[in-house]
């Protein structure tokens, strides 16, 4: 079976130049003027009052964990495909993880059912994850959020920011997450997005203000503006993608996309004809046994059956490498 790394995003030579020019100023590290370009950019793309970056979205969540006063005892629920980082944040204050079913063998969203069936008096919080693009529609968010007004409910969109067109997250939930990391949509080497509907961090760290978490979270100068050069070239890559997806199509039955919500497609079909192709044009490919993680069989919770059907699964990448590669080729 060929296997070869994951799929990173492109690095550009603006990217390049521009992390080279911080190296003419004496001062590298976190630059107040590059954070607020950066937030002013993201504005298009989450609705959330404050938005903030952090060293990494687990960073995020557990900052927010903790503004809530989430404690030992409490509960908060998050679908069973996603991130150990999430289930470890979640350890991290002592409280319960509870893990979910996803939709479908083919679907690895949440749906209101499968959320509401595990809400209990305890209950502080609901991770919602937007998985590898496939969005979570609003009216189940919303409806989440009118029948339970007291749980605080979280997006988790770490591998699905700029995934829909014309399209803001955030419009019903309390919190915001998302990560910058080198294997996510976009990159500043690493980096995370902490949103909220009030102010809750004070960066300031060595001031006492009660009010806010002190903490030290600021990206250095190098990773911001490597962050910032890719969210300004990102505007061209739904296009770029959607012409990916007219080649796979020629070999492949797709599963896990639809016309409007791209990042990473994904399919149950081996495709033997496209990994023969992708492996002669050395696009980089990556295959899994299952989506992973897997909490539901990781933990070994018997009682989420959608979870347990997950059939073998290749993860297509959808960036400008490929794309460059195909269109080189001629195959596009």
């Amino acid at each position: 079976m060929l296997k070869v790394p994951h799929s990173y995003p492109y690095l550009t030579e603006q990217d390049k130049n521009s992390v080279m020019e911080c190296f003419d100023i004496d001062y590298i590290g976190y630059d107040e003027s590059l954070e607020k370009e950066i937030v002013n950019e993201l504005k298009n793309y989450l609705h959330y009052d404050y938005i903030e970056t952090t060293t990494s979205a687990s960073v995020s969540l557990s900052l927010i964990l903790k503004y809530l006063g989430v404690k030992e005892g409490d509960e908060v629920i998050l679908p069973a495909i996603n991130c150990w980082s999430v289930y470890n944040a979640v350890l991290l204050e002592k409280a319960v993880p509870v893990v979910c079913d996803i939709r479908a063998k083919n679907d690895f969203r949440l749906n209101y059912e499968t959320v509401e069936k595990q809400i209990t008096p305890n209950t502080k919080v609901i991770i919602v994850t937007h998985m590898y693009g496939s969005l979570i529609e609003e009216n189940i968010i919303k409806k989440l959020k009118n029948s339970y007004p007291h749980i605080s409910i979280i997006e988790d969109f770490s591998t699905s920011l700029f995934s829909k067109d014309n399209y803001k997250l955030g419009r019903y939930s309390d919190f915001g997450i998302g990560s910058f990391g080198s294997t996510k949509p976009l990159t500043g080497g690493i980096g995370g997005v902490l949103c909220s509907k009030n102010r809750i961090l004070n960066k300031a760290y060595d001031q006492k203000m009660d009010k806010f978490i002190n903490f030290n979270v600021k990206l250095s100068r190098l990773n911001q503006t490597l962050l910032l050069s890719q969210i300004k070239t990102f505007s061209n890559y739904q296009v770029i993608k959607r012409d990916i997806l007219k080649f796979y199509l020629k070999y492949v039955k797709m599963y896990g996309y639809d016309n409007n919500d791209l990042f990473r497609a994904v399919t149950f079909d081996e495709p033997k004809k496209l990994l023969k192709e992708m492996y002669d044009q050395k696009i980089e490919l990556d295959i899994r046994n299952s989506v992973q993680p897997n909490l539901a069989k990781e933990l070994k919770l018997q009682n989420l059956s959608n979870a347990y059907n997950f059939m073998n699964y290749w993860s297509l990448p959808l960036n400008i490498r490929a794309y460059q590669v195909f269109t080189k080729k001629e195959l596009l």
